[in-house]
């Protein structure tokens, strides 16, 4: 105790310690369970030491094999209580997600419940909002269980509910929104809650909540029409009358605001205004989402990687979708620091395939984009080992195509021995049919469910009100060392105009000016395999355009990079982080680039590259003959830039 305030004396005591305890293990006549709540009990001086983390993992072996399963489950989680409330979320998710499966008892069905939850607020609190979703469900399935069992609805259901209800709030699907909030009326219907001490009850905090999402909704004409109907439906007042403004029928809701003082439409304008700019507007994650016929696309991002996944409106598909993006959000949540993504987007394409056993998936060349085949994600219990290997299988592909990290396989034996990550994606592999067990076999996910049988608005001004949004300013006056360490996924963003596997297989060899009759200037970059670089190409096309315009392909020539040889130079691709980051809303950006380095005996190419380097140009791949001694200039897979840039 006298060591607390020196970390470094307190850990060399806790080593120790360590060394000590693990003499006992076999020692039935040593009285461990007389210390055991000691040190348990201390870990709230120690949340952040590595050493004591060692220690309660020991000392959790040593319950677990003394007393049972459930004893080291409880030390975990309060090890992880412990982590979270101090702030140390990320750490927290392994002591949550080690303790889930130790609790998973019927006499333990409470701290289950907790440690789900926990798990879930974690989650949130990084930005993993599917992950998050997905630990929120579980936790209600177990929760639901007392009324399955004795006819009688457990409070923890209500507030398990409610912190679902929100985080479709913040993912902006609507559908799914008011899904959740049905069921939240239900069960406060059913049990008595007391929030006499919160400052604004659920059901109002959500409505106000959701006015503000309507409020900064600019699009779904089509949609809005039926939205004031839906929401009056759900006795959702504030959100109906937004939504009635910005249809333009301001005069329905006018005289309810006379005793606001609001007696014009412009007033009522200003008020409306004031909803569409509180704080909640910041913290949305995605843009609102009304989930209608036709492909669906849920969105998820990891390490600043956009996770995509596109579905038909389809519920076994929907479920199937949510469930991909929980897993990988679980399985990489805690890699904030050890993985790094190179690829700005990762998409997945489900498709409903009759008679699938497991599922099946492919990808492109790139290994950005992904097939999946499948029924519907539930399988008997002599199938998981299966299904845990094809998901290991599809894992693998994703991590080795779109990640890089210093040693892959020291980082998944981290993973797998250190976090115990089975443990912690156990009850991902259920979320379909805790879904359903919760919502019913055919749960109201979109929006043609709700929609059945009311009245259209007619849009009186041709289009949605709109609202005028003050962006929230940074105070960057003080400089926190910690504020540099990233601890949200999606406070990252990665840049991205390389495609490493491409890259890999064209090879990249030379670069150099052209002058062609009819095409004008030009610079190429040489490929050894001229097919692949055609590919290269291809996709910056359908990104970009056959003109760059942005400039956002930026290429630039580095001169001196060798003393002795002063004709040298490097050529440097990669994005234009300038004109890429000019909005974002994100703290950390990863940039990949591909450089070569040319070594001519003169320095007359150079020359001939800055003369024509402020010039409209061709920028096209070309390929080397097999030789080696010429290139053959692909023209139609050029692209038309205005300048690249010398250094």
């Amino acid at each position: 105790m006298d060591c607390v305030s020196d970390d470094n004396k307190s850990d060399i005591l806790i080593a120790k310690l360590y060394k000590s305890i693990k003499l006992t293990v076999g020692m039935i006549e040593f009285p461990f369970e007389s210390y055991h709540q000691i040190f348990e009990e201390l870990g709230n001086i120690f949340p952040d030491s590595y050493e004591y983390d060692k220690l309660i993992e020991l000392v959790a072996s040593i319950a677990e094999k003394r007393a049972s399963e459930l004893t080291a489950g409880r030390v975990f989680l309060q090890r992880a209580g412990q982590k979270y409330s101090r702030n140390y979320v990320k750490e927290s998710v392994v002591f949550f997600g080690r303790a889930i499966l130790k609790l998973a008892k019927e006499e333990t069905e409470s701290e289950l419940c907790i440690a789900l939850t926990g798990l879930g607020y974690a989650f949130n609190s990084m930005g993993l909002y599917w992950a998050s979703n997905n630990c929120f469900i579980s936790a209600s399935f177990n929760a639901f269980k007392s009324w399955h069992q004795s006819g009688k609805i457990d409070k923890r259901t209500f507030s398990i509910t409610k912190e679902l209800a929100i985080n479709e709030l913040l993912l902006g699907r609507i559908p799914n929104f008011l899904t959740w909030y049905e069921l939240l009326c239900v069960i406060k219907s059913q049990v008595e809650i007391d929030e006499s001490q919160e400052e604004i009850p659920t059901l109002e905090m959500l409505d106000a909540f959701l006015s503000v999402r309507i409020a900064n909704t600019n699009s779904n004409e089509k949609q809005f029409a039926k939205l004031p109907d839906v929401l009056e439906s759900q006795t959702l007042w504030l959100a109906q009358n937004a939504a009635l403004f910005k249809l333009g029928h301001s005069e329905i809701i006018l005289d309810e605001y006379k005793k606001l003082d609001i007696s014009t439409t412009t007033e009522l304008h200003e008020y409306f205004n004031i909803i569409a700019n509180q704080p909640f507007r910041q913290q949305m994650v995605y843009r609102t989402d009304f989930v209608t016929e036709g492909e669906i696309l849920i969105k998820s991002k990891i390490l600043g990687c956009s996770f995509e996944y596109h579905i038909n409106s389809d519920i076994e598909l929907v479920l199937a979708a949510e469930l991909f993006a929980s897993f990988f959000e679980n399985y990489l949540s805690t890699s904030i620091t050890s993985l790094t993504a190179i690829s700005e987007k990762v998409e997945f394409w489900l498709k409903r395939k009759e008679d699938v056993d497991l599922f099946e998936f492919s990808s492109n060349e790139s290994g950005t984009q992904f097939t999946i085949e499948l029924d519907k994600f539930s399988f008997p219990r002599e199938k998981n080992k299966s299904v845990q290997n094809k998901m290991i299988d599809l894992t693998s592909q994703v991590l080795a195509s779109n990640f890089i990290t210093n040693d892959i396989q020291q980082y998944l034996k981290h993973l797998y021995e250190n976090e115990e990550l089975n443990e912690r994606l156990a009850f991902v592999y259920e979320h379909r049919n805790f879904s359903k067990n919760i919502l019913g076999e055919k749960p109201k996910l979109f929006y043609e469910d709700w929609v059945a049988n009311v009245k259209d608005y007619d849009l009186k001004l041709g289009k949605l009100q709109k609202f005028a949004i003050r962006e929230k300013e940074e105070n960057i006056s003080e400089i926190n060392p910690k504020h540099f360490m990233p601890s949200r996924h999606d406070e990252n963003k990665v840049i991205s105009i390389i495609e490493d596997k491409l890259w890999d297989k064209a090879t990249w060899k030379g670069f150099g000016p052209f002058f062609a009759p009819n095409i004008g200037y030009g610079i190429f970059l040489l490929f050894e395999n001229g097919d692949v670089a055609k590919n290269i190409f291809e996709n910056w096309i359908e990104k970009f355009g056959k003109e760059d315009k942005e400039n956002i392909i930026k290429i630039t020539l580095i001169k001196g990079v060798k003393k002795n040889k002063p004709a040298w130079y490097k050529v440097h691709i990669s994005a234009n982080m300038e004109v890429l980051t000019k909005n974002s809303k994100e703290r950390f950006f990863n940039v990949t680039a591909r450089f070569h380095q040319m070594t001519p005996d003169n320095t007359d190419n150079m020359k001939r590259i800055e003369q024509i380097a402020n010039h409209k140009l061709l920028f096209c791949p070309a390929q080397m003959t097999k030789d080696g001694r010429d290139i053959i200039p692909l023209f139609d897979k050029g692209i038309v830039k205005w300048r690249c840039r010398s250094k």
